[in-house]
């Protein structure tokens, strides 16, 4: 039990940033009573889900909240002449006016359309209520001009007309079932979805240095910008990176030294091979896994050499 605390009491803040509507995730599913903000530090609806969490991990008795049932929903808002045009159906739309965003479910998509082509938005609806009775345009396909309807059950006789949008309730068994990146098992393997017990501490060792102007879009932090969903960071490539295949990196110049400084031949009598090393040291890439596996070899033969 202590190990639910450990994977997710951390992230309580981040769960917390999940609600808030503003410049955050998802749009709040019910409203909070009045004042709430004043004394707690997130909306009403994320404690209700973090007990939800709490009593389906700890095997305690709940009474699930009515708006786990709701479609997620994220607030966007116009920010640019781009997504002004891409609301081609929406007439007097203007810009900075707020719409939403459903979240599509996995194969939520109506049938005979395009993923790579369908971006479903609905007008601003602030009762929450009202939000399945929303009528959705295609963004991504400037000759689409039909409406859609929307559901949250896949088994719904208008299955394949309307699009299947994500409930709060698959977003809270789904969190549980997400396994820690962060840490090792408690038998030092890597995290599963059902992971339980006291998490190690996971030894990191750096592939290939990837230089970024930086890692999230500032609009982000500014508003809802439906643009900052599709941003990616701008990669500055070193010289001689380029076409290095996926999977490889080229060594680092902390372990050329080392290995010059050890000897090729030495390090071949301990059990390496010598076309690795000297690619290595030519600094022509090789697979992670083998890089990775001689950096573990070297750094073992040095302590080994400190305790003889």
């Amino acid at each position: 039990m202590v190990s639910l605390v450990l994977k997710h009491g951390s992230e309580l803040k981040d769960l917390a940033a999940t609600g808030v509507h503003l410049g955050g995730y998802l749009y709040p599913p019910v409203d909070s009573p009045k004042d709430w903000e004043d004394k707690h530090d997130a909306p009403k609806w994320i404690y209700e889900f973090w007990d939800c969490l709490l009593r389906i991990a700890l095997g305690l008795k709940r009474n699930d909240p009515a708006w786990l049932k709701r479609p997620q929903m994220m607030r966007m808002a116009v920010t640019t002449q781009n997504v002004l045009k891409r609301l081609h159906l929406w007439q007097g739309f203007r810009p900075y006016n707020f719409f939403l965003l459903p979240i599509l479910a996995n194969c939520g998509y109506p049938a005979n359309i395009n993923p790579d082509y369908f971006t479903a938005v609905a007008p601003f609806e602030s009762d929450q209520g009202e939000w399945l009775d929303s009528e959705c345009i295609n963004i991504a396909d400037p000759n689409d001009e039909r409406t859609y309807k929307i559901t949250t059950d896949f088994r719904s006789p208008e299955y394949g007309e309307r699009a299947v949008i994500d409930t709060f309730d698959n977003l809270l068994y789904r969190y549980l079932q997400h396994p820690e990146a962060k840490s090792l098992a408690p038998e030092s393997g890597p995290c599963r979805p059902d992971t339980r017990g006291l998490l190690q501490r996971a030894h990191i060792i750096a592939g290939r240095h990837r230089r970024i102007g930086k890692e999230s879009d500032r609009r982000w932090e500014e508003g809802d910008d439906l643009e900052s969903l599709l941003y990616q960071p701008v990669e500055y490539e070193a010289e001689g990176t380029r076409g290095v295949p996926k999977g490889e990196s080229p060594a680092g110049e902390r372990l050329i030294r080392k290995i010059k400084k050890i000897g090729i031949r030495e390090l071949i009598r301990f059990g390496c091979k010598r076309r690795i090393l000297e690619k290595i040291c030519r600094r022509v890439p090789v697979p992670n896994a083998t890089l990775h596996e001689y950096e573990k070899t070297v750094s073992n033969f040095m302590l080994f050499q400190r305790k003889t």
